[in-house]
């Protein structure tokens, strides 16, 4: 069971897995395809990484929104090599 915390000052519900590392030594956030992710180090207590977190939600909405990948129209074309395609 994955632990999570949802975000909700800045607009929707926004959750965020929370997962312990043995190899972190700070408190991270990661923004990837799949969503948002604070990294805890094992030490750190639950309380102080949620803390960081909601100090950092405006910015991890930011984020989140940057990285929606846009959806290419039947129209567009893609240079590769210097050739023009199609999509």
């Amino acid at each position: 069971m994955e632990d999570f915390i949802t975000l909700t000052k800045y607009g929707e519900p926004q959750n965020v897995i929370v997962r312990r590392s043995s190899k972190a030594k700070n408190i991270a956030i990661r923004i990837t395809s799949k969503g948002a992710e604070l990294v805890l180090p094992l030490k750190v207590k639950a309380e102080k990484g949620h803390n960081f977190l909601l100090s950092k939600e405006y910015w991890v909405r930011q984020k989140l929104r940057r990285n929606v990948t846009a959806i290419p129209k039947d129209e567009d074309k893609i240079s590769i090599l210097g050739k023009s395609y199609d999509l």
